[in-house]
């Protein structure tokens, strides 16, 4: 089995002791941001801000879209980590930083996690502004995440082919009727980016029954299977790919489509948080 290099156990610990030392509160719930939702975390309640550069050995991220700052946010009297700032392998990340927002709280005890993305839909009936649930996932980043769950780092389980909490998903699914936000399950396909997909490769995710597809969230639902977590992903459809050359999406149609359907994202992320399991 593969050894993790001392130098990132080192930092990812580092990570986790400067974390521990400026948390004034304990969540128990942890959501890994996507692009362009630095706005939506103002319509909850804030508690406490720790930017990146406070903590040592925290990397950031390049992505224009987020902030680099963990968030405590406050919703019905739950309380939730947020992480921010997202890392990419495609910003020459290695996969032990891209999965920050899964290990560091894992060590301090948290189970629940939901993981927000920016998608391309590839299924022809989903329209930007829709809401996907992962229900099923493709790794076309081809990293292997099994020899990261040694005894040197956490602990090493058998893969769970439900990549997803199910009676969570049923109640946030509950949720979101009660609120009357319409949502579409789903396969979400992640790529390590950052270029977006031509034609030709869009018919070919297509072909392989992806429902929509982006550069983040597989790595860490497949990680957080592995280490039998609570976890929900979800897909805002930022933009619709075509298998017809037209004119390109670019980064500021994703962080655009995300300000335009604020609203109806913020109930989503809430609805989310109050359909969590206690644990």
């Amino acid at each position: 089995m593969q050894a993790i290099h001392t130098d990132i156990l080192e930092q990812l610990f580092g990570i986790a002791n400067g974390i521990a030392e400026k948390l004034e509160f304990m969540p128990n719930l942890v959501i890994s941001s996507g692009s362009g939702l630095n706005n939506i975390w103002n319509n909850f309640e804030i508690l406490q801000k720790i930017n990146y550069q406070e903590i040592p050995y925290m990397p950031e991220s390049t992505v224009v879209g987020h902030s680099n700052e963990i968030l405590i946010i406050k919703h019905n009297d739950r309380i939730a980590m947020v992480f921010a700032g997202r890392f990419h392998l495609y910003e020459g990340y290695p996969l032990e930083i891209v999965l920050i927002p899964l290990i560091i709280p894992f060590l301090f005890g948290i189970r629940n996690f939901v993981y927000l993305n920016a998608a391309g839909a590839l299924n022809p009936k989903f329209n930007v502004g829709d809401l996907m649930i992962l229900t099923s996932s493709i790794n076309l980043t081809y990293k292997d995440i099994i020899h990261l769950f040694n005894k040197q780092l956490l602990t090493h389980k058998k893969i769970d082919n439900a990549i997803i909490n199910q009676n969570w998903k049923s109640s946030f699914e509950d949720s979101l009727v009660q609120n009357s936000i319409p949502y579409h399950t789903g396969t979400y396909i992640e790529v390590t980016g950052p270029s977006y997909e031509t034609p030709a490769e869009a018919r070919f995710y297509r072909r392989i029954k992806g429902d929509a597809i982006g550069m983040s969230t597989v790595l860490e639902l497949l990680s957080g299977a592995l280490l039998s977590v609570n976890q929900l992903g979800l897909s805002f459809i930022t933009n619709k790919l075509s298998e017809n050359p037209k004119k390109e999406t670019n980064h500021l149609e994703v962080l655009d489509s995300i300000r335009t359907n604020s609203q109806k994202y913020t109930i989503a992320i809430k609805s989310a948080i109050e359909s969590a399991p206690n644990n």
